[in-house]
């Protein structure tokens, strides 16, 4: 993890996001503008998803592809009319199809891709099979192609896509001293300092400041101890490091 930058959220994140990075030996905390609303952010700009799933529990010596078609076809079916109840547009549209393969007399299965953009045929069953044998192996590090495989779950994933989200450089705001006051903060290793209190609604791209101090928004507190400093980029994220 020490080569990768730790990105806290939700309202507490930030406050102990410094301190467990460095427990972690990493090196940087990126913290978003309002941590606290990330995860409705995230939310909103997700695509819509319908998960469906047909039980069809049938060896590959009696599977019959024409079967196993009209089965996800079904599925897609239920899976398009829920998106487009939802206005979802037709261009906007994903199905995508996969099965849960095991051997037989197997108590777990395998989720396995199955091709959909063509009417399924034998020989895509039989690659679905050999892909299946591939995936066995890369997991378990063992498969055997001269065991039956058994086809339990068809399944269907129905995707609405949402439009691209492109997140805006901040602006650069003149409201004056950002720090907004001081107060005795208790840090490990060096007990009480006087500390800052900065308003992040006053910090503009480019601001640079360096702990010990508490940077106070409406949905969150992010703590910077001693030795580390921070800056905003240009998206408004504070870039918090140190050695």
């Amino acid at each position: 993890v020490r080569d990768f930058s730790l990105l806290p959220y939700g309202g507490a994140g930030p406050l102990h996001a410094v301190d467990l990075a460095q427990e972690l030996d990493m090196k940087r905390v990126i913290v978003p503008p309002y941590p606290g609303t990330l995860s409705a952010l995230g939310l909103l700009v997700a695509n819509t998803r319908y998960d469906y799933v047909a039980t069809t529990a049938v060896n590959e010596d009696t599977v019959v592809a024409a079967d196993l078609e009209s089965r996800f076809a079904e599925l897609e079916a239920e899976g398009k009319a829920q998106l487009q109840a939802q206005n979802v547009p037709e261009a906007n549209i994903r199905l995508v199809r996969s099965a849960d393969l095991r051997y037989e007399g197997q108590s777990y299965e395998l989720n396995t891709p199955v091709p959909g953009s063509d009417p399924l045929t034998d020989e895509a069953v039989r690659e679905v099979i050999s892909d299946f044998h591939k995936q066995h192996y890369q997991v378990y590090a063992y498969g055997s192609v001269d065991e039956k495989v058994e086809f339990i779950n068809l399944r269907v994933t129905a995707i609405g896509l949402v439009p691209e989200v492109k997140l805006g450089e901040a602006q650069v705001v003149d409201e004056g001293d950002a720090v907004t006051g001081k107060r005795q903060v208790y840090f490990f290793d060096h007990g009480f300092v006087e500390t800052p209190i900065y308003d992040r609604a006053r910090l503009s791209p480019g601001a640079t400041f360096t702990g010990p101090c508490l940077v106070e928004e409406i949905v969150s507190t992010t703590v910077i101890p001693p030795g580390a400093t921070a800056r905003v980029d240009e998206y408004g994220s504070m870039i918090i490091e140190w050695r």
